[in-house]
C-alpha cells in the first residue's frame, strides 16, 4: 500500500468507518487507494457514487465504449511525426473543435497536387466490407422503420433514404429506389425579412452619367422662357454600388451551401446593388486564392483574385466563408482581402456561429471603427481600441470586418458603409492561432469517437449518435435530422461534427454533385455512439424527421433523395437506413404514384354520427385514429377542435343512448389531481347554471369526468368565443348588461359557497335559452383566489363587449382588471351593478321593441325641475333647432350623449352632413359609434339617397302583402337650414328624422317640433303643445385640455382632406408635441395624431417617411390597445400599403398575410376590413406575378363583398375589377373578360361614365387580353 497522506487517509478511513459495518474493510480500502493513485481527486460524493456504479455493473462490462476506454491506453509518439489518419490530408485544416485549439507547426510545404476533394474524408467503404455491425445497431435498423410510423395513420409509408447503394445488383438485402426531391430546410429561415431590413441603409443613389432621362420640369421652363422646344436631359438615378459575392465552395462549405444560395437570393431581392456578381472562391488548393465562375461548380474556368477589384471604388466585396482552408491560416486570404480594401468596401460573412471563430482561420477581434465618408474603402477607416485610450494600441494591416449572418451584425456594418460619417465597434480579422503541439497519429475507431467526446460539445455529441442512426446520408439529410432535435441544436454543432472526422465520404464518384455526396461513419464507430444514445430518443428523432417533412412539403427548397418503389432503377438497403417515411399524400405531392400493395383490413364500422360533429363552423369533430374510443361506460364519438390525443372535451355515448360531454385526463397530466375536486365543486352548485356530473373515474387511463350536455335545437350549445370570433358582439346594452349579470351571478353565487372558478374564459360560457351555463369548475387553482376569477370576468365581458357601450357599463369591467387587488368589487357588486342597470333601463322606452316604440331623448328641465323629454317619434319626425352655432353645440351635444346612453349604434345612428360635426364639441359626443361622418359630405349625401330607395321599396313590400311597418334603424340627420334641399322626399316617413340647424335671424321652418333658443329661455314647440314647453339647457361642460386638443385634431384633419397637405401635416406635427406633453406617449389621441401624420406624408408622396410613421404607430398600438385591436391592424396596413407603393411586395406581402389572419380572427371572413385587407393582398400578388394565388384572393373579396356590401357597392366593383385583371393574367380569358363586362356596366350605372374608376375597367377591357390558357 503506498504511503498515506493524512488528508487522504483521513478521508478514507472514515468512508470506510461509514460504509462498512460488521465486513471486512480491505477490499474496499484497496479500491479507494486505487483510485486515489489514478491521479483523479474525487470528493466523498464522488467517490460514494462510483462504488455505487461499480457495485450494479456487470463483471468485465463489454459495452462498446468500455472497450474503445480500455484500448485508448496513451503512447508515446515520435517527435515529428505526421498525421496521417483516413480523414484529414497533411494540408488539410485539423478537426474544429467548439473552443480555442492547439495547432501543430508546419513542417513542410504541401504537395504540389491535390485531390479535388481533398479536404473530405475519403470513402470507408473498404472499413466496411470487411466488418459487421454490432447486433445492436442492426436490431435498430430493423426497429426503426417498423415503429416510426405508429404515431401516425395506419397508411402504408415508403422508406426515404439520404443515399442509394453504389451496387445496383439486386439482392436479398436490398430494395429497389427511385430518384425524388424531398423538402429540406431553410438557412436564414426567419431571419431573412430582419436581414433584408438590415440593409436598408445600403439602398441609396447616385447620378448616373452612363443613362440620361428627361427632365420634364426644365423642358418645360426652358420651352416657355425661351419659345423653343428643346429637351433638356438630366443623368438617371441608379443604385451607388455593385455587389460581388464571393462564396468558399470547398468540401467543408457543403454544410453551407444553402447558407449561400439563400443569401444571394437575399441580396439581389433587396434592392440595394446595382449589380450583383458571384463567383466561387477556392481557398484549398496550393495555388490558392483562385476565383471560379460558379461556386460548388467543379471544372469552371479559374480567375485571377483582380479580376473582381474596382479601381473606381463602387463595388462592394463580400466574402462568405467558414475560413477552414489553408489560405485563411497561412495569411493568404487576409493580404488578398487587404488588397481589396484599398479599393473599396469589403466584408466577410462568417458561415460559422461566433464561439466557433477562434478555431478557425477567420478569428476576430472587437475595434472602434470610424468612417468619414459613404463607401469609403476600409483601408481610409479610423480604428482604436474600444476601451484603450488612443495611442496605446495600433491595429496593423487593412481593417475588414467579420460578420455574422444576423440582422444586428448586417445592420451596423450597413449603416457604418452607407453613413458619411459614423463609428461603430465591428470585429475585425485578425491573424488566427499559431499552430502550437504535434497531431496525434492515425486513430482508430474507438480513439477518434473518444478524441470527439472531449473536445466537441455535448449538443454535437448528441447529434452524431443520430446522424450515425440514419447514415448514409447526405448534407441536406443532416440539417433535416438537427433541425428535428429541435432549437438547441444548431448548424454549429453539425458542423462540429461534419469536421470531426468521424464522418467519410461512402461515395466513389469523384464528379457528384455536392448534394448528392453521401456520407457514412465506419462499422466501430456507429457501434459506439449508437451505445450512448437512448433507441427510444432515437425514433422519437426519426418520427420527427418524417413530421417534418409533411411540413415542408411544397412550401421549401428541395433536396435529392431516394425513395422506396417498386418501379426504381436504383437498389438500396444493404448498410443503408431510411430517414424518414413518406405517406401516400406526400407521396402524391412528390409527383410519385402510390405504389400498389396489400390493402389494410377496413376498420370496425363506427356508430352513425349526429348531425353537427363535422358540420362547417361546429367545434366537434369526428375521432381521429390517435383518439381513444372508450371512456369507462362511455363510447366516444366525436372531439372538440382543441382536444388533444388523449385529453381535453370529447363527447360520448352510453348503451342507454344518454350523451354526456367528458373530459379527458392524460396519464401524468397534474390535472389528474384535480378531477376529485372538479366533482365536488359540481354537486355543490346543482343548478341549471352549472352542468350536472354524472360519473367520474380519476383512476382510469385516461382519466374522465363525465358531465351532463348543454343540448339547443338538437345540438350542444354555443359559447360564447363562438360568438366573439364570429363578429356577433353585444352592441345593445340591454342584452349585454342582461349577460354580464347571470355571469357575475353565478360567479357570486359560487363564492358565497367557497368555490372558485379558476380559468373562466369564454369559451367556458355556454349560451343557453335561458340564460348562461358555466363549465370548467375547479379545473385550475389561482394563488390570487376570488380576485383572479374577476379579473377573468371582466376579460371576458369586454371581449364579447361591441362598440358605444355606456361607460357605466365598461368602467366597472376596467375595474375588474385593477392591478390592486383590494379595488377590484367582487362578483355580487358586479351583479348588483348590472341589475341596477337594468332596473333604470326599464322605466325609460327601448328602441327596436316595436315599429312605433319612442326615441325620446331628456334635453333639460322645466321649471318645476321635471324632465323635459323630446320625443322624435311621437312630436316628429322632423325638427328645428334654431339658435346660435354655441347653442346648437349645447343641445347637439345632449342629444347624442343621451342617444348613445340609452340605445346601440344598431338602434339609432345621428348622420352629420354639411359638416356640422365640428359643432360637437365634447370629446365623448364627437366620438361614439352612434355618430356617422364623411371626409367628402357628398358620398354620405349619396349613400342616405340610396337608404332611402332601398326603405321605400321595402316600405311598398309590407304594404302590398298587409304587413307591419319594417323596423329599421333609426337615422337622425343633422344639417344646417342654408344646405337644407327644395326636395320635400326627406319628409317622408321612413324612419328618418330631419335635424335643421338654423340661425336667430331667419324665419322658423315649418317642421313637426322647434327648440327655440333664441329668446330668454329655450322652447320647445311641437304640434300636442303648441304654446311650448320652457325649460332650462343643462350647465355648459368645461372643455378640458384632452378635449380641446381633440378639436384642433380634427379641425387639422379637415384642412388635410381639403387638399390642404403641408399646411395640415405642419398642424398635426405641433399637435403631436403638445399630446406628447400633456397625455404621454400612450395615450390613443396621439397614436391618432401619427396616423394621420403618414396619411399626409403619403398624400405628399413622402413615402419613407410614412413608412416611418405608420410603422411606429402600428408599433405603440400594439403595445398599448394590443396586437389584434382593430386601429393596430388597420395601421400595419397601412405600412403594407406603403410599402407596395415603394415597390417593396415582399414584404408587403408578408405583412397582409399576417394581418389577414388577426382580422379574420377578430371580426370574421365577411367583415368588411377583413376583406379590404383581403383585396390588398390580391393587388400584391398580382404585383408579384403569383397570378394563380391573386386570382383565388380577388375571387373570395368579390364573393364576400356581394354577400356583405351588395352586387353594386362600389367596393364590390373594385373587387370584381381586380378579379377580372387576375384571371386574365393567370390565363383565364373568357372568364375575365365576362367580369370586366359586368364591372363596366355596373360603374357606369352606379358611378358615371366619367368616373375614374369606370375608365379604369375600361381601359382594362380594351387592352390586349392573352388567348385562353
Amino acid at each position: 500500500m503506498p504511503d498515506e497522506r493524512p488528508d487522504v487517509a483521513a478521508l478514507i478511513n472514515r468512508i470506510v468507518r461509514a460504509t462498512t459495518v460488521g465486513t471486512r474493510p480491505e477490499r474496499l480500502r484497496q479500491a479507494l487507494w486505487a483510485l486515489t493513485d489514478s491521479g483523479v481527486e474525487l470528493a466523498q460524493e464522488e467517490l460514494l457514487d462510483a462504488l455505487w456504479l461499480a457495485g450494479r455493473l456487470p463483471d468485465g462490462a463489454s459495452t462498446a465504449l468500455a472497450r474503445a476506454a480500455r484500448a485508448s491506453a496513451p503512447a508515446e509518439q515520435a517527435p515529428g511525426h505526421e498525421w496521417t489518419s483516413w480523414e484529414v490530408e497533411p494540408e488539410a485544416a485539423p478537426p474544429l473543435p467548439s473552443g480555442a485549439v492547439a495547432w501543430r507547426p508546419r513542417t513542410e510545404e504541401p504537395p504540389a497536387q491535390r485531390r479535388p476533394d481533398a479536404a473530405e474524408p475519403p470513402s470507408d467503404a473498404a472499413a466496411r466490407s470487411g466488418s459487421r455491425a454490432d447486433p445492436s445497431a442492426e436490431a435498430l435498423s430493423d426497429a426503426l422503420p417498423r415503429l416510426a410510423p405508429l404515431r401516425h395513420d395506419p397508411a402504408r409509408r415508403s422508406a426515404l433514404y439520404g443515399a442509394a447503394a453504389p451496387d445496383r445488383t439486386p439482392h436479398d438485402r436490398t430494395l429497389p429506389v427511385r430518384p425524388v426531391r424531398a423538402p429540406g430546410t431553410r438557412a436564414l429561415a426567419s431571419r431573412q425579412l430582419q436581414l433584408g431590413r438590415a440593409l436598408r441603409p445600403l439602398k441609396q443613389t447616385v447620378a448616373d452619367r452612363r443613362r440620361w432621362e428627361l427632365d420634364e420640369t426644365a423642358t418645360a421652363d426652358s420651352t416657355a422662357h425661351s419659345g423653343l422646344t428643346d429637351a433638356v436631359l438630366r443623368p438617371a438615378r441608379a443604385r451607388w454600388l455593385d455587389l460581388t459575392l464571393l462564396v468558399d465552395d470547398g468540401a467543408s462549405m457543403l454544410l453551407w451551401q444553402r447558407l449561400a444560395t439563400e443569401t444571394r437570393l437575399l441580396l439581389e431581392r433587396s434592392g440595394a446593388f446595382r449589380d450583383v456578381r458571384v463567383h466561387g472562391l477556392d481557398t484549398r488548393t496550393p495555388g490558392a486564392p483562385l476565383l471560379g465562375r460558379r461556386p460548388f461548380t467543379p471544372g469552371t474556368a479559374v480567375l485571377p483574385p483582380a479580376t473582381v477589384t474596382d479601381p473606381g471604388g463602387n463595388t462592394l466585396i463580400l466574402v462568405l466563408s467558414d475560413g477552414v482552408g489553408a489560405a485563411w491560416r497561412d495569411g493568404r486570404m487576409r493580404e488578398l482581402l487587404g488588397q481589396w480594401g484599398r479599393f473599396g468596401p469589403t466584408a466577410v460573412l462568417h458561415a460559422l456561429p461566433p464561439h466557433l471563430w477562434d478555431g478557425s482561420g477567420i478569428r476576430a477581434e472587437r475595434w472602434q471603427v470610424t468612417t468619414r465618408r459613404r463607401g469609403a474603402p476600409n483601408l481610409t477607416w479610423d480604428v482604436a481600441d474600444p476601451v484603450l485610450p488612443p495611442g496605446l494600441t495600433a491595429f496593423g494591416g487593412v481593417p475588414v470586418p467579420v460578420l455574422a449572418p444576423e440582422p444586428d451584425a448586417v445592420g451596423a456594418w450597413a449603416g457604418l458603409v452607407a453613413s458619411p460619417g459614423a463609428s461603430a465597434v465591428l470585429p475585425l480579422l485578425t491573424a488566427p492561432f499559431e499552430p502550437t503541439g504535434a497531431l496525434p497519429a492515425e486513430l482508430d475507431a474507438g480513439r477518434r469517437v473518444l478524441r470527439f467526446r472531449e473536445t466537441a460539445s455535448p449538443e454535437a455529441y448528441r447529434l452524431a449518435a443520430h446522424l450515425a442512426a440514419v447514415a448514409p446520408l447526405s448534407v441536406p439529410v443532416m440539417r433535416l435530422v438537427q433541425d428535428a432535435l429541435g432549437p438547441d441544436v444548431t448548424t454549429g454543432h453539425l458542423a462540429e461534427v461534419f469536421l470531426s472526422g468521424l464522418m467519410g465520404r461512402c461515395d466513389d464518384t469523384a464528379d457528384l454533385a455536392p448534394r448528392h455526396r453521401s456520407y457514412d461513419v465506419t462499422s466501430e464507430a456507429r457501434d459506439i455512439l449508437l451505445g450512448t444514445a437512448p433507441v427510444r430518443e432515437l425514433l422519437r428523432t426519426s418520427r420527427s424527421v418524417t413530421d417534418r417533412l409533411g411540413e415542408l412539403a411544397g412550401r421549401s427548397a428541395d433536396f435529392p433523395a431516394w425513395l422506396a418503389h417498386p418501379d426504381g432503377a436504383g437498389r438500396a438497403g444493404d448498410g443503408t437506413r431510411p430517414f424518414g417515411w413518406v405517406d401516400e399524400r406526400l407521396l402524391r405531392r412528390l409527383g410519385v404514384g402510390v405504389p400498389p400493395g396489400p390493402r389494410a383490413p377496413e376498420p370496425p364500422a363506427e356508430p352513425e354520427l349526429p348531425g353537427y360533429v363535422d358540420a362547417p363552423g361546429s367545434p366537434w369533430l369526428s375521432l381521429r385514429p390517435a383518439n381513444p374510443r372508450w371512456a369507462g361506460p362511455w363510447r366516444l364519438f366525436a372531439r372538440h377542435v382543441g382536444a388533444r390525443s388523449t385529453s381535453g372535451m370529447f363527447l360520448g355515448r352510453r348503451e342507454e343512448g344518454d350523451i354526456a360531454m367528458l373530459r379527458l385526463t392524460r396519464p401524468g397530466s397534474v390535472r389528474r389531481a384535480s378531477l376529485p375536486r372538479q366533482a365536488e365543486a359540481l354537486r355543490l352548485l346543482s343548478c341549471a347554471a352549472v352542468p350536472r356530473i354524472v360519473g367520474m373515474d380519476p383512476a382510469a387511463q385516461p382519466s374522465w369526468l363525465a358531465t351532463e350536455i348543454c343540448l339547443v335545437d338538437g345540438a350542444p350549445a354555443t359559447h360564447l368565443e363562438a360568438r366573439t370570433l364570429a363578429g356577433e358582439r353585444y352592441e345593445d346594452p340591454v342584452r349585454f348588461a342582461l349577460l354580464g349579470q347571470r355571469i357575475a351571478g353565478i360567479l357570486a353565487d359560487a363564492h358565497v359557497r367557497g368555490i372558485l372558478h379558476g380559468d373562466l374564459v369564454q369559451r367556458r360560457v355556454l349560451l343557453t335559452p335561458g340564460g348562461v351555463c358555466v363549465t370548467g369548475w375547479c379545473v385550475q387553482e389561482h394563488a390570487d383566489g376570488a380576485a383572479h376569477d374577476i379579473s377573468k370576468l371582466g376579460l371576458v365581458l369586454l371581449k364579447a363587449a361591441g362598440h358605444g357601450l355606456p361607460g357605466s357599463l365598461t368602467d366597472i369591467l376596467q375595474r375588474c382588471s385593477s392591478p390592486l387587488l383590494d379595488t377590484r368589487p367582487t362578483a355580487a357588486e358586479v351583479a348588483a351593478h348590472f341589475r341596477s342597470f337594468l332596473d333604470a333601463q326599464a322605466l325609460l322606452p327601448r328602441a327596436g321593441d316595436d315599429a312605433d316604440g319612442a326615441l325620446a331623448v331628456v334635453i333639460g328641465r322645466d321649471e318645476q325641475g321635471s324632465d323635459v323629454v323630446l320625443d322624435f317619434r311621437s312630436m316628429g319626425p322632423h325638427g328645428v333647432i334654431q339658435g346660435t352655432r354655441a347653442q346648437w353645440s349645447t343641445v347637439l351635444d345632449e342629444l347624442v350623449r343621451g342617444v348613445a346612453e340609452r340605445y346601440s349604434p344598431s338602434a339609432v345612428q345621428f348622420h352629420m352632413l354639411d359638416s356640422t360635426e365640428r359643432y360637437l364639441r365634447s370629446t365623448t359626443s364627437g366620438t361614439v359609434p352612434h355618430v356617422v361622418t364623411a371626409a367628402d359630405p357628398r358620398s354620405l349625401e349619396h349613400a342616405l339617397d340610396i337608404e332611402r330607395g332601398h326603405r321605400r321599396e321595402l316600405l311598398a313590400e309590407a304594404q302590398e302583402l298587409g304587413l307591419a311597418h319594417p323596423a329599421q334603424t333609426s337615422l337622425i340627420v343633422v344639417r344646417t337650414a342654408q344646405e337644407l334641399p327644395s326636395d320635400e322626399s326627406w319628409l317622408e316617413d321612413l324612419g328618418i328624422h330631419l335635424l335643421v340647424l338654423d340661425g336667430p335671424g331667419r324665419g322658423p321652418l315649418e317642421l313637426d317640433f322647434r327648440i327655440d333658443l333664441t329668446g330668454r329661455a329655450p322652447v320647445l314647440h311641437h304640434a300636442r303643445m303648441p304654446s311650448g314647453i320652457v325649460f332650462r339647457l343643462p350647465l355648459p361642460r368645461r372643455v378640458p385640455l384632452e378635449a380641446m386638443l381633440t378639436d384642433e385634431f380634427k379641425a387639422a384633419v379637415t384642412q388635410g382632406r381639403e387638399g390642404h397637405h403641408e399646411a395640415s401635416l405642419i398642424w398635426l406635427e405641433r399637435l403631436a408635441d403638445r399630446q406628447l406633453e400633456h397625455l404621454g406617449r400612450d395615450h390613443p389621441h396621439l397614436l391618432s395624431t401619427q396616423y394621420e401624420i403618414g396619411h399626409l406624408q403619403l398624400a405628399l408622396d413622402r413615402m419613407e417617411d410614412a413608412l416611418h410613421a405608420f410603422s411606429a404607430c402600428a408599433s405603440r398600438r400594439a403595445e398599448v390597445l394590443g396586437r389584434d385591436h382593430a386601429d393596430t391592424l388597420t395601421a400595419h396596413q397601412q405600412c403594407a400599403y406603403v410599402l407596395s407603393r415603394m415597390g417593396r411586395h415582399e414584404e408587403a406581402h408578408t405583412i397582409y398575410r399576417t394581418v389577414l389572419r388577426l382580422w379574420e380572427s377578430a371580426r370574421g371572413r365577411t367583415h368588411p376590413d377583413t376583406l379590404l385587407c383581403r383585396h390588398n393582398l390580391a393587388v400584391t400578388l398580382t404585383a408579384l406575378r403569383r397570378h394563380e394565388e391573386a386570382a383565388l384572393e380577388a375571387l373570395a373579396t368579390h364573393s364576400g363583398r356581394e354577400v356583405t356590401l351588395g352586387a353594386e357597392h362600389p367596393a364590390t366593383l373594385a373587387s370584381g375589377h381586380e378579379l377580372a385583371i387576375a384571371l386574365r393574367d393567370s390565363g383565364r380569358t373568357r372568364r375575365g373578360r365576362g367580369i370586366a363586362r359586368a364591372v363596366l356596366a355596373a360603374r357606369e350605372r352606379v358611378l358615371g361614365p366619367d368616373h375614374p374608376d369606370t375608365a379604369a375597367t375600361r381601359l382594362v377591357l380594351d387592352s390586349p387580353w392573352p388567348p385562353e390558357d
